[in-house]
């Protein structure tokens, strides 16, 4: 929360409640140098203060993004670290990682001073976080008037720790230069600190409008506006020693001059001076000369801009609006004091003017909207500063939805500014993109997937270029279709075992421009292994040079594939769902007509696409880009065998499915040994067989992919995605017929299975086929129409009979062509181990039903509130979730997995083993609706029910409505738990009664 005082008022009560010993809501263990220095606008939480450490911000526990030590007689140890305007903004503190404290309440106080004036309300963040900044426990602002020039002063920080890697980080926005002494942390107890969690609801939608008619943009417009050809000679000044404010105004007055031709070229990261180098040297422009001054380039250009629009500091919204006011009124952007600096004629001054963002951005779209560009529109953040020129030079409308921290401010309200988001982009045309991007930090904006979808759903998607700089220079350079290598394919082995590397996060532009892929460019393994690397489309259209760089420098194996979802970042499944139905597959096949336009410039002839669940919007790829040779789907892995992972679709085409994870907190070491586990896993026994390895680009070390292969062994052969795709058709041709099974089912002894197959004839013409089993099986009913299987379609079999082994042969023949014999091994549960035994699972008729196996949902494929994987190896798959009384809070121990399920009578088991001797309560299982709500089935799991140190599985019996499916264990946080995972079978042969808490 900020001040609202003024400053000199803020000194002034600061002091007075210092002398007059004010602070009786802090307890007495916490030293009164501490509380001495704690700004009036901040309460301290009353309780039983344990001083735990204090970490110097100079020490060597703590890391540094930006900043330097400086020599400071006031700080704790005369040194101290600060941050100057002109360095780059980014967290000054980060760590120390501490993972020896108990859970539980805690309050860290951070001694700042502000150094230098500003004139903005916020010049930084304070926050606790664990899971390396995935978890953020609390945040508040370092605001101005709580910040005395050249004064240290006491942030209090209270959150409560669940346990983890913790970190309490300082965050630097880079209008003022902020120093800081220490960390002290104390521990607390009896203090409620829900008061002091600063946090906003998350956004939300409203659902409406729907069922709409989209806008379209008329016949022949552009997909992005681009820039007139640069001049031949471009004035370039080096803004990384600029701070927000200036790089603000700068960035403005570059969109206005560019708007005409591209004259100015700034220097606003470690990469653009490459990027102006590679322009001379590809004879793009011939030179530049070098400006020291910036005030050199404002009166060069004084023709260009008519004055100033000044911006509100208390109001974030105001610095998006301003920029829009700039874009048409041929104005600068500039803060109040660096108006007042400059002395120029200020147009329009936004201060007092809204109390909300969401009165400035309806204002905008209610005033500006006529004049601003109708096709492209921004998500920016309004501390984000390098994509402004863009924005400026081609009157592009901005906004911004803020997340849980940000929308903790005052003014701010996320939900509020979604449904506002709701309106405008359905008065918009579809099938155009939205640049920048809606994360801008944890919690920060309403995050990526959020974000994507509302944009998927009003069909619009997104093209991530938050960070690019001189997008205004890039986007004027032309060039003809770029040309990939297409080395041969090697002679496929059919005793081997294929694989595609595919390095992730080309879709986002500055991830090409700015951030990591210059750098694993530069990797020595590049060149010595094939290695798949996403591309946007939209970088022909918007920095053609810089994509041009990659593909002249490009070795036989490198293979740009195009990035998620085709020319911009959508979710698939989500494409037009705002649309009256009639107009869904209109707006989704002019997204795909864009995206072949975009894979015909850059010759990319297979696709990296992920948000998509449907085999129908999968045909769609195929039918709508006839260039297409594979698909390369998900961010990660999502599927559960090598069926699901690998399979072709219409006219044969392959669909690769990622089967590899990747985790941020392991260790280099502990991550190979996790990828070369999860590829053995899910690595069939029949050959040949073709794998898509993900490479998540944020973690990989391109030197850890041929350690992997080499762990992997000779088995394992690494090619190119196309030649991946390649070698996939021509084992196609001769297998003629693709049988899918299961690898694994679980099933109850003594009960009746279910379970089913699927055939695929992959001949150009009809052909007839027969399936039996052939052992561990009797009583065998098979079912499915096998007379005549058309080309390309999918026919369901279904298996039914009462097993009499731990595995299932079958053999599936087709007229001409090979038999193919598939085992399906089965995990049996006997009787004993299940909770309540047989007689729960009798139907209302007291018969026993037959069960269809859906799926085993292992814990690592669903979410937790609370607890840690843990090793086991009783555990199905070797792992397990474990919750612990002391250490862990009480909370949803397992949920999810959100799967789209049919309507019908289901049964879960959750596999639960009691690991401590503590009594009371254990938990609660149900399940419900994706979502929650509504509640379908709940059993309370009682302690007696959970033998000590041995597995059990307790059944949940419920009737689902059909959709996504949910199912949860909240633990109480009393008796020690472990679970390895639910089974899910459907129910047939009778109505089971649906089980509620006793």
């Amino acid at each position: 929360m900020v001040s609202r005082y003024p400053l000199i008022c803020g000194i002034v009560c600061w002091l007075a409640l210092s002398c007059f010993g004010l602070w009786t809501k802090a307890a007495a263990q916490v030293p009164e140098d501490i509380l001495r220095e704690v700004p009036p606008h901040f309460e301290v939480p009353s309780g039983s203060y344990t001083l735990v450490a204090t970490w110097a911000a100079a020490g060597t526990l703590y890391k540094h993004g930006t900043g330097k030590a400086v020599s400071d007689p006031q700080a704790t140890e005369s040194k101290a670290w600060e941050a100057s305007v002109g360095e780059p903004s980014a967290a000054m503190l980060y760590g120390p990682y501490i993972t020896t404290l108990p859970q539980g309440d805690y309050v860290a106080f951070a001694r700042v001073e502000r150094t230098s004036s500003t004139d903005e309300e916020i010049v930084g963040t304070l926050d606790a976080c664990i899971d390396y900044g995935q978890n953020i426990l609390n945040s508040v602002d370092l605001a101005t008037a709580d910040l005395p020039r050249e004064h240290y002063v006491e942030i209090p920080l209270p959150f409560h720790y669940p346990g983890g890697a913790l970190e309490v980080r300082v965050n630097w926005a880079g209008y003022a230069n902020l120093r800081v002494d220490k960390v002290t942390l104390f521990r607390v107890e009896g203090a409620n600190l829900s008061q002091f969690i600063h946090r906003a609801p998350p956004a939300r939608e409203s659902g409406e409008p729907n069922h709409l008619t989209p806008l379209f943009a008329p016949a022949g417009t552009p997909l992005f506006p681009r820039s007139h050809t640069p001049a031949s000679t471009l004035e370039v000044l080096d803004l990384r020693k600029q701070g927000p404010s200036w790089q603000l105004l700068l960035l403005s007055l570059q969109g206005l001059v560019n708007r005409q031709r591209p004259r100015i070229y700034y220097l606003l990261n470690n990469q653009d001076p490459f990027w102006l180098r590679w322009m001379r040297q590809n004879g793009w422009i011939k030179g530049w000369k070098e400006v020291t001054d910036p005030h050199q380039l404002l009166q060069e250009y004084r023709s260009v801009y008519h004055g100033l629009v000044v911006t509100d500091p208390t109001r974030p919204a105001s610095v998006n609006v301003a920029t829009m006011i700039a874009s048409i009124d041929d104005l600068l952007v500039a803060t109040p004091s660096l108006a007042k600096e400059l002395g120029l004629p200020v147009k329009e001054d936004l201060r007092g003017r809204w109390t909300t963002d969401v009165q400035a951005y309806q204002w905008a779209f209610d005033n500006l909207w006529p004049h601003l560009n109708h096709e492209v529109i921004s998500c920016t953040y309004p501390q984000q500063m390098p994509l402004r020129d863009y924005l400026v030079e081609n009157r592009i409308f901005i906004f911004w939805i803020s997340g849980p921290i940000d929308g903790a401010r005052p003014g701010a309200d996320p939900t509020a500014e979604m449904h506002l988001m709701e309106q405008l982009l359905a008065k918009m045309p579809a099938d155009a993109p939205v640049i920048s991007y809606p994360y801008a930090g944890q919690d920060v904006g309403v995050g990526e997937g959020p974000g994507v979808t509302l944009f998927a759903e009003f069909g619009r998607y997104l093209v991530g270029s938050t960070d690019c700089s001189n997008l205004s220079v890039h986007s004027g350079i032309r060039l003809p279709n770029f040309h990939q290598r297409h080395p041969a394919s090697p002679k496929l082995d059919p005793r081997k075992v294929y694989v595609s590397w595919i390095l992730s996060d080309g879709d986002n532009l500055p991830v090409l421009s700015v951030f990591n892929f210059p750098v694993l460019w530069k990797s020595p393994v590049r060149g010595t292994m094939p290695i798949g690397w996403t591309i946007s489309p939209s970088s022909w259209l918007l920095m053609p040079d810089i994509a041009n760089y990659y593909y002249q420098t490009a070795s036989p194996d490198d293979q740009f594939v195009g990035a998620v979802s085709g020319i911009g970042y959508t979710y698939p499944d989500s494409f037009g769902a705002r649309y009256k139905a009639p107009y869904r597959q209109e707006v989704f096949d002019r997204f795909l007509y864009q995206t072949a336009e975009g894979y015909r410039h850059m010759d990319i002839v297979d696709g990296w696409i992920m948000g998509i669940t449907h085999d129908s919007l999968l045909d769609r790829y195929a039918e709508d880009i006839p260039t297409l040779q594979a698909l390369f789907p998900d961010y990660g892995r999502r599927v559960g065998s090598y069926d699901e992972a690998t399979y072709p679709i219409v006219r044969n085409l392959p669909v690769f499915h990622a089967v590899t994870n990747w985790n941020g907190q392991l260790s280099r070491e502990e991550q190979i040994d996790s990828l070369v586990e999860q590829i053995k896993a899910i690595t069939p026994e029949r050959r040949p067989a073709f794998l898509h390895l993900f490479a998540l680009n944020w973690f990989t070390d391109l030197s850890m992919l041929p350690e992997i292969m080499r762990r992997l062994g000779p088995d394992y052969v690494v090619v190119r995605p196309d030649a991946l795709g390649a070698l996939y058709r021509e084992y196609l041709k001769k297998e003629k017929l693709l049988v899918s099974c299961p690898n694994l089912i679980a099933r109850i002894i003594g009960l009746p299975l279910r379970f089913q197959c699927t055939l695929e004839n992959v001949e150009s013409h009809p052909v007839s086929a027969q399936v039996r089993v052939t052992d561990g099986m009797t009583d065998v009913e098979i079912e499915g129409n096998l007379a005549a299987l058309a080309p390309d379609v999918k026919v369901p079999v279904s298996v039914a009979g009462v097993p009499q082994a731990d595995t299932v042969q079958l053999e599936a023949t087709v007229e001409g062509g090979p038999s193919h014999r598939t085992a399906v091994q089965l995990r049996s549960i006997d009787p004993s181990e299940l909770v309540g035994g047989l007689e729960v699972l009798r139907t209302k008729s007291g018969t026993l039903p037959t069960l269809s196996y859906v799926q085993h949902f292992d814990v690592s494929a669903l979410a937790h509130q609370t607890g840690a994987m843990v090793t086991d190896p009783r555990a199905i798959g070797g792992r397990a979730w474990q919750v612990l009384p002391g250490k862990d809070q009480a909370g949803h121990a397992l949920f999810g997995p959100y799967v789209p399920m049919p309507a019908g009578d289901y049964l879960a088991l959750f596999r639960i083993e009691r690991v401590g001797e503590q009594e009371g309560s254990v938990g609660l299982v149900d399940s419900c609706v994706g979502g929650g709500v509504p509640v379908l089935a709940e059993r309370g799991v009682l302690l007696s029910e959970l033998p000590l140190g041995r597995y059990v599985y307790v059944p949940l019996v419920f009737h689902h409505p059909g959709g996504a499916l949910e199912t949860r264990f909240y633990w109480d946080g009393k008796v020690g738990v472990r679970m390895d995972g639910v089974d899910l079978w459907r129910i047939s042969g009778g109505t089971t009664t649906t089980m509620r808490r006793p």
